[in-house]
């Protein structure tokens, strides 16, 4: 017996719910698979509690990750193993990892070191042409409006003026950023695009070329990536599985602050886990970043110490923050949609919250007035079969995660848990052979359990409808778990939440998201911002008192190596600021950077007269006389 099973039978025998009959259960289907994937986990959980993690997935319900550490969360008793999703999906459990996402390399370093540099590798996404690309380069490449031209040898001539490029933007400007019918469901294809957007069809119709060869571009492979999060680990070296190459991981950075080279698999997901290899789902989370840093800056300022496995979920502060719908910054609840769904259905505990994360989706949200209605009384709860009455009733008889689905396979037609997963995956992918099979098995099932047809037809109707884009309640318990910090940081800590929100921002070089918590922390939440400055400024951003901030070195137009390197040599002082400045500053710090710093008023209060361009002259000309006389030869005899 390993130390890992012997820790897993101690654990049950300690513990009155995770009984010696789960632990011998949970250990069947761990050997069945490879118990070295929980080793790892554990190892990983351990390894990683520096790094802030976030267990996020199906490891939620699990006892077995409860009690080892690797998640905080204690699994739901009405998901109780063998009905858990975890175990009903073939092969191995699908557990994912979130971690702070400027830490997350350290994680793959971790699989590389144990398994080997050779086995271990990011997983390759094929990208395609949608709908919109598909259509422009059908554009550029066509000519339709006979723009181009040609010199005497053939080559087309430069022109400032593109007839095509203004025709594709005419065209797509009759397409939405996000292209959805009324239902919330995606639209997907050209042809689908017509049937919804009169303008768009308009166009096609005339550039009927343009439409016809568009259509045969669509969803044919244009590129390679890498996935978000998925690392695929080998028994053997990787590359004799799978073809390999070198892509770009835009999550990880390089030196020079652009894509990092990361080695990956030609094959994507499906196809590699089809192989029979291990997949690790390791996201790097820019919330856990922002969690982190406001902890960090609470402990500085307040000398208190966030403790998130005895945060009460019942916190009055912060179920009313969710009631306001001020929620900007609060991880999975920003949109306005998902603003007004907390307001209907109420958020007056923290399982209203996990299911505004389980409902928000097309398909489900269309349940959300029922949910909503019949939880404040306004509507009756009733039970299209009285077996429904124990899977559905801590919802009220609306269903709202897959394993309720799981569930109604089993008590209504005497069904294993796997054909509700496949059913859902059928409906996920939009399979008819795969739902008419399940559908069948459904109403033979439920037929001999004396249900009548017309009962079972119209349970499923709901099933159909619901099951496309259902979410389990393993991760929108996770989800709603790291929802919550983020909603209780801001409202008991909204100083140093909005620093770190902005902080985060800032340094991903996303300065719309910046502006707009900013807007927020002034507009809603009485917040005064300081602008940056050359000696205070860092490259976070600052508290400098309560609801008081100031902005960050690291603004639009400079770069992190040209901020840290500022911050390195503050203070600056003498007559002449900007002397003392450029005679410290290195290679890093350029003209470019001065004028950015010129751009968001750096420059202000120091250099009061001076306009852009002579400031950007007397940098440069500093700089040079510091070459000449690094460059002089020493009159030391000793030097």
């Amino acid at each position: 017996m390993t130390d890992l099973e012997k820790k897993i039978l101690d654990i049950s025998r300690t513990h009155s719910d995770y009984n010696e009959s789960l632990a011998l259960n949970e250990l069947k289907t761990l050997n069945e698979i490879d118990s070295d994937l929980i080793s790892t986990l554990w190892t990983l959980k351990k390894r990683s509690e520096e790094i802030k993690h976030s267990g996020t997935a199906n490891d939620r319900n699990s006892y077995l990750a409860y009690y080892l550490g690797i998640t905080s969360k204690k699994p739901d008793g009405e998901f109780n193993l063998p009905n858990r999703r975890t175990y009903a999906r073939s092969g191995f459990p699908d557990i994912d990892m979130d971690f702070d996402y400027e830490r997350r390399h350290e994680i793959v370093e971790y699989l590389i070191n144990k398994y080997g540099r050779e086995n271990v590798g990011n997983i390759g996404t094929l990208q395609t042409l949608k709908t919109k690309a598909a259509v422009r380069k059908t554009i550029k490449v066509l000519d339709p409006t006979n723009s181009i031209r040609y010199d005497k040898e053939g080559k087309p001539i430069k022109s400032k003026t593109n007839e095509n490029f203004a025709l594709e933007n005419e065209i797509l400007k009759t397409l939405p950023n996000i292209m959805k019918r009324g239902d919330g469901t995606l639209v997907k294809s050209i042809e689908e695009a017509c049937d919804e957007y009169p303008a768009f069809e308009q166009h096609m119709k005339a550039y009927p070329e343009v439409f016809r060869i568009a259509k045969t571009l669509e969803d044919s492979i244009s590129g390679t990536s890498c996935h978000a999060g998925g690392v695929a680990l080998s028994p053997i070296p990787l590359c004799r599985i799978a073809p390999l190459h070198i892509t770009t991981d835009k999550g990880q950075l390089s030196e020079e602050g652009t894509a990092a080279k990361v080695l990956a698999t030609q094959f994507p997901m499906a196809d590699i886990e089809r192989l029979g290899l291990i997949k690790f789902d390791i996201l790097g989370i820019s919330t856990i970043t922002a969690i982190s840093i406001a902890c960090k800056l609470i402990k500085e300022e307040h000398g208190v110490n966030i403790d998130w496995n005895t945060l009460l979920l019942d916190d009055k502060k912060s179920l009313d923050l969710l009631k306001s719908g001020l929620v900007e910054g609060c991880f999975q609840l920003e949109q306005k949609q998902m603003k007004d769904c907390l307001k209907t259905i109420g958020m007056d505990s923290f399982n209203d919250l996990v299911v505004a994360i389980a409902m928000y989706r097309p398909g489900p949200k269309d349940f959300i007035p029922e949910f909503a209605s019949k939880k404040h009384g306004k509507t009756t709860i009733s039970y299209p079969h009285e077996r429904l009455r124990k899977i559905t009733s801590s919802t009220y008889s609306v269903l709202v995660y897959q394993e309720q689905i799981m569930r109604v396979f089993v008590e209504l037609a005497n069904l294993p848990e796997t054909d509700g997963y496949e059913f859902m995956k059928g409906c996920a992918k939009k399979k008819p052979e795969l739902i008419d099979k399940y559908k069948d098995k459904f109403f033979k099932g439920a037929l001999k359990q004396n249900i009548s047809e017309a009962t079972i037809e119209h349970i499923w109707d709901i099933l159909y409808k619901f099951s496309g884009y259902s979410f389990n309640m393993a991760h929108a318990v996770s989800y709603a778990f790291l929802s919550f910090k983020t909603v209780y940081l801001k409202a008991h800590y909204p100083t140093e939440f909005f620093a770190a929100r902005l902080s985060v921002a800032s340094i991903r070089r996303n300065m719309d998201e910046a502006e707009k918590y900013e807007q927020d922390a002034i507009e809603n939440f009485g917040f005064e911002i300081l602008p940056p400055n050359i000696n205070e400024s860092k490259i976070n951003w600052t508290v400098i008192g309560d609801r008081k901030l100031r902005k960050p070195i690291l603004v639009k137009g400079i770069g992190v190596k040209a901020a840290e390197e500022i911050v390195k040599h503050q203070p600056y002082h003498g007559k002449d600021i900007l002397q003392s400045f450029a005679s410290k500053v290195g290679k890093s710090v350029s003209s470019k950077v001065v004028a950015a710093m010129y751009d968001c008023g750096i420059w202000k209060d120091d250099i009061k007269k001076r306009k852009k361009e002579q400031i950007i002259g007397a940098f440069e000309q500093i700089k040079k006389d510091k070459i000449k006389v690094r460059g002089r030869p020493s009159m030391d005899m000793f030097a």
